[in-house]
């Protein structure tokens, strides 16, 4: 069996303004990105489950699936301390985090 074979290859937290008002935090809104990878073959995994869930509470906040070169972008996630989780059919369920965006 597939043990391990998620690796978070790239992670670039950013952010920008949602509203005209930049000043104020509730406006700001995050953008995380990555790329999955199999560890043994190294190659990109298309349709992987990517989550952003609160580390409060483990409830979802957004999410998304890789595309065809594994890829995935995660705009608009509101400031807070997250975790990521991947889910693909045949591997194993991984968790990154904590995710700080302030």
């Amino acid at each position: 069996m597939k043990f391990f074979l998620f690796l978070v290859v790239f992670m670039s937290i950013g952010y920008k303004s949602v509203e005209a008002q930049p000043e104020s935090r509730s406006n700001l809104a995050y953008t995380i990105q990555g790329k999955i990878i199999d560890k043994l073959n190294k190659k990109p995994l298309e349709m992987v489950s990517v989550g952003v869930f609160r580390i409060k509470d483990s409830t979802i906040v957004t999410g998304m699936m890789t595309d065809v070169k594994g890829e995935y972008l995660i705009k608009d996630v509101p400031p807070g301390v997250y975790f990521l989780r991947t889910v693909f059919i045949g591997y194993t369920k991984t968790f990154k985090g904590p995710i700080k965006l302030f």
